[in-house]
């Protein structure tokens, strides 16, 4: 159809549960993601942000009593790890705590397992996450002093320093600098 199709307005929610210290609303802004800013009004994708951590937004929790349930169960998990257990045993003990206590009861009996297994995946998810950042700086780290070494090189064979220097101090290999050279059409001595 050549006709404006009207469609409903889209309102984007995130259910925040993390550790920082959010405030009970608040809005997102996908611009704040760009690379290179954009002219105010040329394009704009907001969400708003419901911290749903126990001790924030009340007034939602008490309208929602799934929410806040499940709010306590995180809060459950959150401190059996802050008292030093492990991630596993944290989980289990908070889905025994909450059935116990008639929390989210009636969903946790019939699917406790793949509860504890859901959990426990996120926060492998979270370590895995993790250790994803520090192998990739490392390897940034690494792929930087290749960077060094290889400048280095170059500029010790522009000065023409003798091959034991090179090798001595940009700890490259024979072949590598010799490639170096033959790239820049310079004899190695």
């Amino acid at each position: 159809s050549s006709a404006l199709q009207r469609i409903p307005t889209p309102q984007y929610y995130v259910f925040y549960n993390g550790d920082s210290n959010a405030g009970d609303i608040e809005t997102l802004k996908l611009s704040a993601s760009f690379i290179n800013p954009v002219e105010e009004g040329k394009f704009e994708w907001t969400a708003t942000m419901l911290n749903i951590n126990l001790g924030h937004n009340d007034v939602l929790m008490e309208k929602c009593s799934t929410l806040k349930q499940y709010a306590t169960l995180l809060d459950k998990i959150k401190d059996g790890i802050k008292r030093g257990m492990d991630v596993e045993n944290s989980i289990i003990e908070a889905v025994n705590w909450c059935i116990a206590n008639d929390v989210l009861k009636d969903y946790l009996i019939r699917h406790k397992s793949e509860v504890i297994g859901m959990v426990l995946t996120e926060y492998d998810e979270k370590k895995h996450i993790k250790n994803e950042k520090q192998i990739s700086w490392e390897e940034g780290r690494e792929e930087g002093r290749e960077e060094n070494r290889l400048e280095v090189a170059t500029e010790m064979l522009k000065e023409r320093y003798s091959l034991d220097s090179i090798l001595r101090i940009s700890k490259l290999p024979k072949d590598k600098i010799m490639s170096i050279a033959e790239s820049l059409n310079i004899q190695v001595m």
